[in-house]
């Protein structure tokens, strides 16, 4: 019995190592897509006199960038036709699951109703 609990610390010990091990090797791959390996911020914003200054992403940027990517997103509708869709999906698959729950009900009913 020893050797057996001994066998399932040293499985579970080398297991949490390796999943420390990942998350770590995950958190360094994020930080590296992210294209910030130095700082580990995806948003930098550095304030002076009056005068605000901002980074995403190691890039540089100003409202005039803002307002015309505020503008194109405004004008594209890919994310209104996304947004629809997936209200959509949520409908059908709720009322789906509402049919199958009402049919498993009367069936119930009609299973317990009939023996007493």
């Amino acid at each position: 019995m020893g050797k057996f609990m001994l066998k399932c610390f040293l499985i579970t010990a080398v297991l949490f190592f390796g999943v420390l091990l990942g998350m770590q090797r995950a958190s360094v791959g994020m930080n590296h897509l992210k294209g910030n390996t130095d700082t580990g911020k995806a948003l930098v914003i550095k304030e002076s006199k009056g005068h605000t200054d901002a980074e995403v992403l190691g890039a540089p940027i100003d409202a005039k960038d803002l307002t015309a990517k505020q503008k194109q997103l405004e004008e594209s509708k890919a994310f209104n036709f996304f947004s629809s869709l997936g209200e959509k999906v949520s409908v059908l698959i709720s009322s789906l699951f509402q049919a199958v729950i009402g049919l498993i009900s009367a069936i119930l009913s009609q299973i317990f109703g009939s023996l007493s």
